[in-house]
């Protein structure tokens, strides 16, 4: 059954959309640099946030922030309830890719970065960085064990690399080569890692 639909102010021919849900609430952006805030149940826009420069990821959200990245190398944490801009995180170089919640901790690498950040996400303060050596369009997968005080964050490189990290450390764990391109992040199940 269709129930309503939410019409975009113009943008850019080719321009590609992003959309996370949360608490009911749908977070549309686009390469016009504008987020929209859509109450699911009737499609009304609830906010329209500006966010500097073009959108490059899709929103990862939680109780108090919006991160997002957009295309000149920045992370973004924004209020949920203003819109502004609380902290950014700078690359140097590539575009970040959609950041993973851990708890108190985001996860974030992306197109052309070949390092895994993992960042305080009320601050954007760097906790730690791990080098994989490669392009990587695989994003991190966190595995949390003893209650979260002992968790695994798995990645992999597009030269086929895949590493577990000690999450609350940035320590490396184990590293495989697994001889493909790793394009996605791992499915983890009770007997093993499955990669595709």
């Amino acid at each position: 059954v269709f129930l309503w639909c939410f019409e975009m102010e113009a943008r850019p021919i080719g321009a590609r959309f992003y959309q996370a849900v949360e608490g009911g609430i749908v977070y549309c952006a686009n390469k016009d640099g504008c987020l929209y805030v859509i109450d699911t149940k009737n499609g009304q826009l609830l906010q329209k946030i500006t966010v500097p420069d073009a959108i490059a990821s899709t929103p990862a959200i939680d109780e108090r922030h919006i991160y997002i990245a957009n295309d000149k190398n920045l992370l973004l944490a924004l209020s949920r309830t203003t819109g502004e801009v609380v902290w950014q995180y700078k690359a140097q170089w590539g575009e970040f890719s959609t950041p993973t919640i851990d708890g108190d901790a985001l996860l974030v690498t992306g197109r052309r970065i070949n390092t895994l950040y993992c960042l305080e996400k009320q601050t954007g303060e760097l906790i730690w960085a791990f080098p994989l050596g490669n392009h990587v369009k695989a994003e991190p997968i966190v595995v949390n064990e003893k209650g979260g005080e002992d968790s695994t964050v798995y990645i992999g490189s597009e030269n086929g690399h895949l590493h577990a990290i000690n999450r609350q450390t940035g320590g490396e764990r184990w590293f495989c080569e697994t001889g493909v391109t790793i394009k996605a992040a791992p499915a983890i199940t009770e007997n093993g890692l499955f990669l595709g």
